[in-house]
């Protein structure tokens, strides 16, 4: 993945330079903050270390930063709608809610598909350059906020403890299976973004909300 990810990455980036590429767009993630709540640009990366996927997006975004710093680094949050991967829709209509440590609430925010599609038009057209968060407005905290939704939305929904999530997913990379893996370890931490930057120097706004995002890429499921 290492190589797929930077090396691939690195091929590009210096491709551009060397063709004197007036307009880079690199589509990085949230991820790269590690723990965080409301951050803004400006904040430290300090991605997970048990997250080579968000290890991997910084990696490219400081080479980006010393060989390319004209491009425009969109740390997204996780994309969502009716293209997203099959694993992450499915696991909206999950018979299961997680529980977390005593006193512990993971908040967690997405971003519809098109609100990216939309950012990265404004990009083109605007003289920008660096970091700009992207989100949806609203916050979802993953205990209370989805379980009203669920029983709202009349499916019987049973309490299931991450620790034993965790576990599987520990299994589950030994398996080859490590995006499931290590899309659930984030499950377990807060990470929401302030996008006043995008909002300002872009214009750009999120059209649609995390349920907007939720409800399309539910659209798609096979049933």
């Amino acid at each position: 993945r290492y190589d797929i990810n930077v090396n691939g990455s690195i091929n590009v980036i210096d491709a551009a330079n060397a063709n004197k590429i007036t307009k880079f767009i690199n589509l990085s993630s949230v991820s790269v903050y590690g723990i965080c709540e409301n951050v803004t640009e400006e904040a430290k990366t300090n991605p997970l270390p048990t997250f080579p996927y968000a290890q991997h997006k910084e990696a490219v975004e400081q080479y980006i930063n010393e060989h390319l710093p004209s491009a425009i680094q969109f740390r997204s949050h996780l994309i969502m709608g009716k293209n997203a991967q099959d694993f992450l829709r499915e696991m909206f209509v999950m018979p299961v809610y997680l529980t977390f440590a005593e006193g512990k609430t993971p908040k967690q925010q997405v971003v519809h598909e098109n609100d990216v599609v939309c950012a990265i038009e404004a990009a083109l057209k605007a003289d920008v350059s660096g970091a700009f968060n992207l989100a949806a407005n609203d916050i979802i905290d993953l205990g209370g906020t989805y379980i009203k939704k669920g029983i709202e939305e009349g499916r019987r929904i049973r309490k299931f403890p991450f620790s034993v999530v965790r576990m599987a997913a520990f299994f589950g990379r030994k398996m080859n299976a490590h995006d499931l893996a290590t899309w659930i370890e984030m499950l377990d931490t807060t990470a929401t973004v302030n996008c006043d930057k995008a909002k300002t120097q872009l214009n750009w706004t999120p059209a649609y909300s995390i349920w907007d995002a939720r409800k399309d890429a539910m659209s798609t499921l096979k049933t």
